[in-house]
């Protein structure tokens, strides 16, 4: 994947390809061993959409996540 600066991509991260909750947002992981490079972030697996210039990338530190939902800000959170 060509980027337009390498700082902050490294070997074995969890990338968020678009926003979150956006259509076609991906999550990938990099390459575990080929360290980025000039522009190029390589990545373990092939991306199922073609992202257009300026898609934001994420790095994300956790590999879950949990989503709580409560119809009101003090009610029963379900997940």
């Amino acid at each position: 994947m060509t980027v337009k600066d390498i700082g902050g991509f490294a070997i074995n991260q969890i990338l968020l390809i678009g926003e979150l909750g956006a259509e076609n947002s991906e999550l990938i992981k990099t390459h575990a061993a080929t360290a980025p490079t000039g522009s190029t972030v390589t990545l373990a697996a092939n991306l199922v959409y073609a992202h257009p210039i300026d898609t934001p990338i994420t790095v994300l530190i956790y590999d879950q996540f949990e989503i709580s939902h409560s119809v009101t800000e003090t009610g029963t959170k379900t997940t």
